[in-house]
């Protein structure tokens, strides 16, 4: 967590700037997947990616039994895993800023959420489905799938739940196989480049797009933007629970001279990686995505919600 001094609000994301986790073995003690991770150190915009090093079925197996109805409900937003302390800011509302949504709205089966682990306890973010040419694919936040800079590193395990509802998984559970992240975060903790991919494995035969439907993306977007739409699962009580999809509806501004977009919503932990839709194209399940959550501010009146628009790199994320 970094005070941004010239904003004149404290940001909160997952795990920036956070310093190094222990060894505590996720959930308990419980031995999780072999896994391995290829780095380069490069360009921000360019891209490094994880992997499991054992066969994929196994590694299919071996995440879907690590991920027991007990260890769902006990995983806990990232920030709050991490022991991120709340501070108090001094932002002022946006113009134009509206209150979150009301009314009943279909929650869309392209978004869910996103189960892995660290080295402190299983964590949860929020995620949606994108169209690629695999076809399995989840866009989210880049603290959802490492550290960054002076942290544990690669996240593991990833378990995605389209349409999560109180503890059902009414379109399955999805075994990760591979994730990228841009090295713009991986080494520098850079915001503007907060996003990540990570590919599931088939379920059934299935692949995830073919189930759920999957999401256009919007790349190089303006900040400002009307009739947005960000859905999350938060996670931080005493309002938030983790257990059902909550969405926010309005105008984005930017935020001074910062890369930001910055919406008017009160979502809290675990609604980090969830989809920003814009108006046009938006339909029943689907959309497009032009951001990801990245952060919040604490103790500020109205609470924002914070995500660099989706930068043109992002092509390199999507397999």
């Amino acid at each position: 967590m970094t005070p941004v001094r010239r904003l004149g609000v404290v940001l909160v994301t997952g795990l920036a700037l956070v310093a190094g986790t222990g060894s505590i073995p996720a959930n308990g003690g419980a031995t999780a997947p072999a896994t391995t991770a290829l780095v380069a150190e490069s360009a921000d915009d360019d891209v490094s990616s994880y992997a499991g090093a054992v066969g994929p079925q196994t590694s299919k197996r071996a995440v879907l039994d690590y991920w027991t109805p007990e260890r769902m409900a006990a995983a806990r937003p990232i920030e709050e895993v991490l022991g991120l302390l709340p501070e108090v800011d001094a932002s002022v509302e946006p113009a134009g800023a509206v209150p979150a949504a009301r009314g009943r709205v279909p929650v869309p089966k392209t978004a869910g959420k996103l189960f892995f682990t660290t080295n402190q306890g299983g964590a949860v973010c929020s995620a949606a489905t994108v169209k690629s040419r695999r076809g399995n694919q989840v866009i989210t936040a880049g603290h959802c799938v490492n550290s960054g800079p002076g942290g544990q590193g690669w996240f593991d395990n990833f378990l995605f739940v389209p349409k999560y509802h109180k503890r059902r998984a009414p379109y399955g559970k999805w075994a990760y196989s591979r994730v990228w992240a841009f090295n713009g975060w991986i080494n520098d903790g850079k915001f503007r480049y907060d996003q990540a991919v990570i590919q599931f494995q088939k379920r059934n035969g299935r692949k995830l797009a073919r189930v759920t439907g999957a999401n256009r993306v919007k790349l190089g977007a303006n900040q400002r933007q009307r009739g947005v739409r960000i859905w999350g699962w938060p996670a931080e009580g005493p309002r938030y629970n983790g257990q059902v999809a909550k969405r926010c509806d309005g105008p984005t501004k930017r935020r001074g001279r910062t890369q930001d977009a910055i919406m008017r919503c009160p979502m809290t932990g675990g609604a980090s990686g969830g989809p920003w839709l814009l108006k046009k194209g938006r339909k029943k399940n689907t959309g497009i995505i032009w951001a990801v959550t990245s952060r919040r501010t604490i103790g500020s009146r109205p609470k924002l919600l914070l995500a660099a628009p989706l930068p043109r790199a992002t092509k390199r994320l999507i397999h």
